[in-house]
């Protein structure tokens, strides 16, 4: 019988802009789908859980699916395995003692093809970006609301669906799955 592996779940949009997702029906759909150990963090769509599956983009899809049955929600849907969200939130390039709140972490669908000549000419003395893959670490001196590259952006102009998270969500579901590790 193959191994449980851990995942990381992050929901585009939920519970913003009247799309409505309660954690309680979404633990219970990932119930459903055979998920096991699922925690979820705050309302804005993020969950640990256990899987016997290990194909990431396969449970995102199933996820997406179900959500879709289940709560009539059409939304986007990452999952990262245990070791690639770990090495995503590990250690932010922008970090510097103070600054976390200022922090974000962009998740894209899939390692982009283009898209990045367009984010490196971004001139902003407030706003810094660096990607890694499918991540795009990001830093919003003046704050992220005040801020026109955005994820809408980000989603524009590499054209897929992405999900920000600011700094402190993705270090507490980093401590979500080493917790995990301590049971």
């Amino acid at each position: 019988m193959a191994e449980n592996m851990k995942f990381v779940l992050l929901i585009r949009g939920i519970n913003v802009g009247g799309v409505v997702l309660k954690m309680d029906d979404l633990r219970a759909t990932l119930d459903r789908l055979g998920l096991t150990n699922v925690r979820t963090y705050i309302q804005s769509g993020n969950a640990v859980f256990d899987s016997r599956k290990s194909d990431a983009e396969q449970l995102a899809d199933d996820i997406r699916s179900s959500i879709r049955n289940d709560a009539g929600l059409d939304v986007a849907v990452m999952v990262k395995g245990k070791a690639d969200f770990k090495k995503a939130a590990a250690s932010h390039p922008f970090e510097k003692k103070g600054n976390e709140d200022r922090l974000f972490i962009t998740i894209l669908e899939h390692v982009p093809t283009g898209g990045q000549k367009v984010l490196s000419q971004v001139k902003s003395a407030s706003e810094k970006f660096s990607i890694k893959g499918d991540i795009i670490y990001s830093s919003y001196s003046e704050g992220y609301s005040r801020s026109k590259y955005n994820n809408n952006y980000l989603e524009k102009i590499f054209a897929m669906s992405a999900t920000t998270r600011n700094w402190r969500t993705m270090r507490k579901l980093l401590q979500m799955l080493d917790d995990d590790d301590q049971r």
